[in-house]
């Protein structure tokens, strides 16, 4: 993901700020329950949660928004998350509330943010990226002409670059992409350097050496010429102290311009400290990588669910997917550092209001019994062999380690998908990849866990007629599943061995397995079932030491 500057200073209440890593076991007043105040349905089907699952009353909250599966930007922030936040404000919750569970009625996906300032920055970059290539292309026509012309220099030191090298200059059209360009300037520069050495006249030298380090300086900045001069110590009178000082107000400038949020005017000001550090060649490489890296702004819609992750993350740029501080690896990095509270959040959702019901009840049942059955692994598609090799080693782990009578795993390697009716007594499953296009193959164990790991396979959740993974598991019988409301790359998947792997302990609800280990928030993914469902509470397969190190929580 794109690495925005942007500044934190404003985090909300200073009691949304709260250290990293902190332990597991959700409950069920952790959990705030958001339904839709203008559908009937909606606020029937939370007041049912909050009974089935002894969630006190003021956790719920009820907001004022579009049915529809989609809402905007704008109505999202007014109608949704500035709600959500002022109601748990308002009540003390602040600080109580570790999860977020949403509503059929609920909106599941959030559109474009509008962001002039990003926009102003990209069209910068954009330029300033083809000044540094015009810049380049400059500095190797003259580069050529070093050891060759000996002109006499209209100034003391290395700067401007043209009193040194006299005459007009044309540059190639179109200009050699940047990457040509400084591959040609490296090898020219070690030529060069090797040329001047070998000038017998010590005028003429001299020269030479001044023309290579102001072109050195063009290309590659003062930063450059400080090591040049450092390692070689060409015999020219070259004040060192201006440059490190030159050196030392470039990087202030970078520091102050890296902790503000991203605008034209920044993207400016980093190009040009940029410049000074490091020439032409790291301007123009750093506004290359953000101008395509800024594209990802017009992909800047997310799931409500994963935004509102974010809920106490103050002023931020919705600008696509960033790491999910949940996330046993990130949570890892960043703990004991005071980070912004990033919220579980699911939804008991799907294609109808009777589905969406019975995921409730589901839940609850299975705990009581227990959940037993089949786990179906599928990893013949080779698309990716080394996801593949993540599902079979997965399929092999469960098989050591759980007592088969229990959960018995059913590995497929057979391309491309299981063939219809040849799941039964289905009670886990991931696998992949069948487009939207579901595969009749299960017969669903009440309280089923599944995925399938395939884009936009919860873009119409809320279509009965849709052929999606999500809308025909969930019609078919799953208790809980995730998927895309568009496309996610197979980097904003949890890794099935870790998702599994904490679910298959029983101490860990669905919404911890989840978080702690989807790699993304503000992105596209969205967990559908209840959050507090817990499929093997009590009746653990797995103990946390046969987890890798790190990945349960710390208690």
């Amino acid at each position: 993901m794109p690495r925005v500057p942007r500044m934190v200073a404003c985090l909300c209440l200073a009691a949304c700020v709260v250290p990293a890593g902190r332990a597991a076991a959700l409950e069920p007043d952790e959990v705030a329950v958001v339904a839709n105040a203008q559908s009937e349905e909606s606020v029937a089907l939370a007041r049912l949660y909050l009974k089935v699952r002894n969630i006190p009353a003021d956790r719920l909250v009820l907001v004022h928004t579009t049915k529809s599966y989609h809402v905007s930007r704008d109505k999202y922030n007014t109608q949704i998350a500035e709600p959500l936040r002022t109601v748990l404000r308002e009540r003390g919750l602040a600080d109580d509330i570790r999860a977020v569970c949403l509503m059929w009625h609920v909106p599941v996906r959030v559109g474009k943010a509008n962001l002039p300032r990003v926009h102003a920055a990209k069209a910068i970059y954009a330029k300033e990226a083809e000044k540094a290539r015009y810049r380049l292309a400059i500095a190797a026509e003259l580069l050529d002409e070093v050891g060759r012309k000996f002109p006499e220099p209209k100034t003391d030191g290395i700067e401007p670059l043209g009193d040194l090298f006299p005459g007009a200059r044309t540059t190639p059209d179109p200009l050699p992409e940047l990457g040509k360009l400084l591959g040609k300037l490296q090898r020219t520069l070690q030529a060069k350097h090797a040329t001047i050495t070998k000038i017998a006249d010590p005028a003429k030298q001299k020269i030479a050496w001044r023309q290579y380090l102001a072109v050195l300086k063009e290309v590659q900045g003062v930063r450059g010429v400080l090591l040049h001069i450092k390692k070689h110590d060409p015999p020219i009178d070259l004040k060192r102290r201006p440059l490190l000082d030159r050196l030392k107000a470039a990087g202030e400038t970078l520091r102050e311009v890296k902790a503000s949020k991203l605008s034209g005017e920044t993207a400016k000001t980093l190009s040009d400290a940029l410049g000074e550090v490091g020439g032409a060649a790291t301007a123009g490489a750093n506004a290359h990588r953000q101008t395509q890296q800024l594209k990802r702004f017009s992909w800047a819609d997310a799931s409500v669910d994963s935004e509102l992750a974010l809920l106490w993350w103050g002023d931020y740029e919705p600008a696509g997917a960033r790491p999910n501080l949940l996330h046993w690896r990130h949570a890892a990095k960043a703990a004991g550092k005071d980070v912004p509270r990033t919220l579980m959040t699911a939804r008991i959702d799907g294609p109808t209001p009777e589905i969406a019901r019975r995921l409730i009840n589901d839940a609850v049942a299975a705990e009581k019994s227990g959940l037993t059955g089949t786990f179906y692994l599928d990893a013949g598609c080779e698309r990716s062999k080394k996801y593949d090799g993540h599902l079979k080693k997965l399929a092999g782990f469960v098989r050591r380690r759980v007592d088969g009578e229990r959960i018995n795993v059913h590995l497929d390697t057979a391309k491309p998908v299981l063939k219809p009716d040849s799941a039964p007594n289905a009670a886990l499953y991931v696998g992949w990849y069948s487009l939207r296009k579901y595969v009749s193959a299960f017969t669903w164990r009440q309280g089923a866990v599944g995925w399938h790991i395939a884009s936009f396979e919860a873009k119409h959740l809320r279509d009965p007629d849709s052929n999606e993974w999500c809308v025909k598991m969930l019609q078919n019988g799953v208790a809980a599943t995730l998927g895309a409301v568009d496309e996610p790359y197979l980097h904003g998947f949890p890794m099935p061995q870790e998702f599994f792997g904490l679910l298959l302990t029983g101490r860990y609800t669905l919404a911890e397995c989840y978080w702690r280990t989807v790699p993304m928030t503000s992105w596209r993914m969205t967990l559908i079932g209840d959050p507090l469902y817990t499929p093997f509470a009590g009746r653990g397969l797995l103990r946390e030491s046969d987890l890798p190190d790190g990945l349960a929580p710390a208690d």
